[in-house]
């Protein structure tokens, strides 16, 4: 007797999820954060494991898979780049819509061999998935950009299960009713008792 079905069925059900269009649209962009495979231009090298890395490098992605975004990585704004020299570095991820919306863009830079939160914007700091990514960059004049999260397929095995360890289900909290003005209590006016 195959059970596969009802499990999965099972496992919908109980996640919490608004509806399985919604619980199945955050797995599969929890299953593209989990690699990184992207083009671009640039020249060099560069190796990362979490926050340490070092390289010689000037790379700026193009197409391909990265934060969980498929296709076209230029973003409205030509402020991608990942440059570094040995223990300095600056990276700025991508932005696109895809990947604000699902908080995966970030801007760090590296000292040594530490890459830590940019400090010129809160907005744009290395999330949690940034310091599980494990990657390589390599090329001259064009390159590849490969990379492995093991932080983001525990997510992914997690969201399975209906939980959300990176805080990147948008879809289920979308489909979530929001409250309305009629919905909220008026506050007392001053001086009412």
């Amino acid at each position: 007797m195959n059970l596969g079905g009802p499990l999965l069925l099972a496992v919908v059900l109980l996640s919490g999820c608004a509806s399985s269009k919604n619980y199945f649209t955050d797995r599969w962009n929890d299953a593209k954060d989990i690699c990184t495979v992207a083009v671009g231009v640039g020249g060099g090298a560069k190796a990362r494991v979490g926050p340490i890395g070092t390289g010689l490098h000037w790379f700026r992605d193009e197409a391909g898979l990265r934060g969980g975004d498929l296709g076209d990585l230029r973003p409205k704004q030509n402020d991608t780049l990942d440059a570094g020299i040995l223990f300095f570095g600056w990276e700025v991820s991508p932005a696109t819509e895809a990947m604000v919306i699902r908080d995966k863009e970030h801007m760090a830079n590296q000292w040594f061999f530490f890459y830590t939160p940019a400090m010129m914007d809160d907005l744009h700091r290395p999330e949690v998935h940034y310091y599980t990514q494990i990657e390589a960059v390599a090329g001259v004049g064009g390159g590849v950009r490969l990379g492995f999260n093991p932080g983001e397929l525990l997510d992914f095995l997690f969201g399975l299960l209906g939980a959300d360890v990176f805080g990147d289900d948008v879809a289920r909290f979308r489909a979530e009713p929001q409250p309305t003005p009629a919905d909220q209590k008026p506050d007392a006016e001053p001086g009412a008792r």
